[in-house]
């Protein structure tokens, strides 16, 4: 597995009330990008969703 950096683009929009979609890519990557890394990410932002619903309640 190569080391480098990765750059992600994230962006969310709120289609409906308590509906969002988001989208993340990759925009930028100095080597491969292994399964264990993107399930890292998406518990990142899982975290952060729930964050994000938390303080708007």
């Amino acid at each position: 597995m190569g080391k480098g950096r990765v750059a992600v683009v994230a962006a969310a929009v709120e289609v409906a009330p308590g509906l969002v979609f988001g989208e993340v890519r990759v925009a930028e990557s100095g080597g491969e990008i292994g399964e264990a890394q993107w399930e890292e990410l998406i518990a990142g932002i899982g975290e952060a969703g729930l964050s994000w619903i938390n303080d708007a309640a």
